[in-house]
């Protein structure tokens, strides 16, 4: 991999902003980016696992963390316009499937979204 200095701190930046917990090594996401980090040439990757190993993220309460398994059959579904099974949980708690076409995986504001088709509805749901 060829990142400048500055890419390279970005990218860390933008990973610890994204997932708070990539500061650990035990963390999905926080040994994915220690390998990034590793593959760097030292000139660029000093500063960036300082960075890391110094900088912390307050986490935000509202985000979410997707099961990335999860998110990679959702993103299966989408690619292949194929209907899925889901479970919606309320804030209520109240529970039920739908049969739905995913139409996208949308992130916003640390939130995820399956923007789709519901059957159950024969509606447009996020």
């Amino acid at each position: 991999m060829h990142f400048t200095q500055s890419e390279a701190l970005g990218l860390v930046i933008a990973v610890l902003s994204g997932q708070p917990t990539a500061a650990d090594t035990d963390d999905l996401v926080g040994t994915a980016l220690g390998k990034v980090v590793k593959a760097l040439p030292e000139s660029v990757g000093q500063q960036a696992a300082t960075l890391r190993e110094h900088a912390s993220a307050a986490p935000d309460p509202y985000s979410a963390r997707p099961d990335p398994a999860i998110t990679s059959e959702l993103i299966d579904a989408v690619v292949a316009r194929r209907r899925v099974l889901v479970t919606y949980c309320s804030e209520a708690g109240n529970e039920w499937e739908a049969e739905v076409d995913p139409w996208s995986i949308v992130v916003r504001y640390g939130r995820w979204y399956l923007l789709c088709h519901s059957h159950r509805a024969d509606a447009i749901r996020t």
